[in-house]
């Protein structure tokens, strides 16, 4: 286990870089690598199971090569404890790949799914669209993280927007605030979630895969629509979706929401979906009850990325390329004609009148 002194990180910067929840973070550096530096705040270190963290980090060490690999490129995961004197400070993280902030280079600012969310009031229908297939993209793509992390006996526990990075093009996403997962691995919590109340007034129930995937379900409703009140799910709600969900769809997420669908149903259902979103954010189209309608046009570098990623459903298919239209002989002949009678014309007088 590896543990770091307050005392030998070198802060790039005195103040935090965001502060949120129990704690706050810093860019620092340790032994000639960057981290973030999550330094718990008192109330927050008072309950940390140290122990739970330990085993936690532990577990991440003993993964094998290609599954510790996976986690890394998904997770922020924790990887250093930090104390002072004989007391628990916090933890150092990796920070996230470069592709997740707003500005190369500039990494005080991530992408989250948060930051999909339009919620200006005077942007245009046909705007808002062409916005909702990135996020179901960015969606699609935390659903198979969460199901692998699933798949390792691993719950995600925090799961709102702000705790999920989407790179641009929403082709990958990157969990952070780990430290609040639970595991058998690790004997249950390391830490208390600080979701919302907005999620956890709504989703309730222990930590589990189906309470996981049902808080994701209500992330989808907060995310996709801009007068959304977390209220709960009415008609009107409903029908709203319903521009650009299958009606079935934003039932099952309903139920899913008051942990109403059996566990096999429900993960059945989010492994057809997160590969069908994917895709309909590669190619920009939504599929609805009414059919299906093309919303925004697809950048061809995000569509050269994802080509190498597995596919869980069969391709849609790209738009075929549009075939330059032919001559149009009607308007050639509507000029020729009158050109070949004076040419004739000219023929005949220069001819001396003879036919």
């Amino acid at each position: 286990m590896t543990y770091a002194d307050e005392s030998e990180l070198e802060f790039d910067d005195g103040e935090p870089w965001a502060t949120g929840g129990n704690a706050e973070i810093f860019a620092v550096r340790w032994r000639r690598r960057r981290y973030y530096y999550k330094r718990y705040l008192p109330e927050l270190r008072a309950v940390v199971a140290v122990a739970a963290l330990e085993r936690m980090i532990t577990w991440r060490i003993e993964l094998p090569g290609a599954e510790q690999q996976r986690l890394d490129g998904c997770c922020a995961w924790p990887r250093i404890i930090v104390r002072a004197g004989d007391g628990l400070r916090g933890i150092l993280v990796p920070p996230a790949p470069d592709t997740f902030m707003t500005r190369p280079g500039d990494r005080r600012k991530a992408r989250s799914l948060s930051g999909l969310r339009l919620l200006e009031a005077n942007v245009a229908e046909h705007e808002v669209d062409a916005h909702v297939p990135e996020v179901l993209a960015a969606l699609g793509h935390t659903v198979q993280v969460i199901r692998w992390l699933h798949g390792h006996d691993v719950i995600v526990n925090d799961v709102q927007p702000e705790n999920v990075l989407v790179d641009e093009g929403a082709t990958r996403i990157f969990l952070v605030d780990c430290d609040s997962m639970v595991s058998r691995h690790w004997g249950g919590a390391v830490a208390p979630p600080t979701a919302p109340e907005y999620i956890n007034g709504v989703v309730t129930g222990d930590p589990s895969p189906s309470v996981d995937l049902a808080k994701l379900a209500w992330c989808t409703f907060l995310l996709l629509l801009r007068d959304f009140a977390p209220r709960g799910v009415d008609d009107w709600v409903a029908g709203a979706m319903r521009r650009y969900l299958t009606g079935s769809t934003v039932t099952l997420l309903t139920e899913a929401i008051g942990n109403r669908v059996s566990e096999p149903r429900w993960d059945t259902f989010w492994s057809e979906r997160a590969g069908h979103w994917i895709t309909l954010g590669r190619s920009g189209v939504l599929v609805t009850d009414a059919g299906m309608r093309q919303v925004t046009t697809v950048v061809p570098r995000q569509r050269a990325e994802v080509r190498t990623e597995p596919r869980a459903e069969p391709y849609l298919g790209r738009a075929e390329t549009p075939v330059p239209p032919g001559l149009n002989w009607t308007r050639v002949a509507s000029y020729a004609i009158p050109v070949l009678i004076v040419i004739v014309v000219l023929i005949f007088i220069c001819n001396g009148g003879d036919a």
